[in-house]
């Protein structure tokens, strides 16, 4: 059994908390796609820990976390990573595994980023790693190990990352045969993806995307896997829209707004602390991720932070059509009464304010999917299953 967990507006939806709370019932935690530029969020023991590379799951003691293929890997920044996790209590040893295949960023990597102006990245190389991955020229963690068959690259860059040999060697192994076996003997898989569906390289905002497919597609060709593995697809979406760095946001909300709701939702990139541009939700290309991703299942965050606004709208649609997102488009959007009552931290639906209920309903009646897991609030509990 095969899960897909994808993010279905700009990344920052909260998949890492909706990750964490799966885990429970789950043998495997894969990353996909991306590198250091991810930061999924969890609230752990009262620490806040924002994993960049590792998935999210792996602070449960039974879970093996996988780094796919399909990844690219800031080596000194994982091991960091991992020295951290150990700080606080949570041994990787035996159950982090790294594949043979994935792609090293370089120093060179994010020297070239750093001078990045037009869409804003994250600065940490991953646009740059993944140009040389498919040019032919890129260094793969098995490069390390076995130097003497690389003839792609000068041999100084080789003898530079050679030192990491025994820091990475508890880790590497093939992680598409563990992936197939796990597969064989029943064992339940949770396929993490980083960033968003409108951040993917091919049907994101481009160019103001990233330099992965982070769409469900991702998961088969960062893991290795067939597509007839995966079972199943949930889309996390946050209950407004947010997003870092440059590039269209067509429901962005007037600056006052913007700002009341950002220190609300503590709307800051969990990478690089950058502040993140919100807007009203947009259904219409919610929708389109939807159908792009097949998604099963949806699980709404940060209901929450929309409690006390009298009213709140939504995007329906565009007086344009265009095929592509721009803030030239004009949204057409629809209002809904707003709550006054304080939903942070409820676990039953049964709990929530009545305008709550209809806003869910709203946003269930036009995707035509169900919404399972509705968060309200940033602790690890405070989730309502339905």
């Amino acid at each position: 059994m095969v899960k897909v967990v994808v993010g279905l507006q700009w990344g920052d939806e909260g998949k890492g908390k909706l990750i964490d709370f799966l885990c429970r019932d789950m043998d495997i935690v894969a990353r996909f796609q991306g590198g250091a530029n991810a930061g999924h969020t969890v609230v752990w023991q009262g620490n806040e820990i924002a994993f960049h590379h590792i998935p999210s799951g792996i602070i449960h003691n039974h879970i093996t976390g996988i780094l796919g293929p399909g990844m690219v890997v800031d080596i000194p920044v994982l091991l960091d990573e991992i020295r951290y996790l150990k700080e606080l209590g949570i041994s990787v040893d035996g159950r982090l595994k790294i594949d043979w295949r994935t792609h090293v960023v370089r120093a060179d990597h994010k020297e070239e980023d750093a001078k990045d102006k037009l869409v804003g990245t994250t600065k940490r190389g991953i646009g740059p790693a993944y140009r040389d991955k498919y040019g032919r020229k890129g260094l793969r963690i098995v490069d390390i190990f076995y130097p003497q068959y690389v003839d792609h690259l000068p041999k100084e860059l080789l003898d530079h990352y050679i030192k990491y040999h025994d820091a990475l060697s508890p880790y590497v192994c093939d992680t598409v045969q563990l992936l197939h076996d796990a597969i064989n003997e029943g064992k339940s898989i949770l396929a993490e993806g980083a960033q968003g569906t409108f951040l993917d390289v091919g049907f994101g905002t481009y160019p103001y995307v990233t330099a992965s497919h982070t769409i469900a597609g991702g998961a088969c060709i960062g893991l290795g896997i067939s597509p007839k593995a995966i079972t199943e697809v949930i889309g996390v979406f946050k209950a407004y829209t947010t997003r870092v760095g440059n590039g269209p946001l067509p429901t962005e909300l007037e600056p006052e707004l913007e700002s009341s709701l950002r220190e609300r939702g503590k709307e800051y990139g969990a990478t690089t602390r950058r502040p993140r541009r919100c807007g009203w939700l947009d259904l219409y290309w919610l929708k389109f991720a939807v159908k792009l991703n097949g998604v099963d299942k949806l699980a709404i965050t940060k209901l929450d932070v929309l409690t006390g606004l009298p009213e709140i709208k939504v995007a329906i649609g565009y007086k344009e059509e265009l095929p592509f997102i721009t803030d030239d488009a004009h949204p057409i959007y629809v209002s809904l009464k707003g709550w006054n009552t304080d939903i942070r931290g409820v676990k039953r639906y049964s709990e929530l304010p009545l305008n709550a209920k209809r806003y869910l309903k709203f946003i269930e009646d036009t995707l035509e999917v169900p919404i399972k897991w509705i968060s309200t609030g940033p602790e690890r509990d405070a989730i309502i299953l339905r």
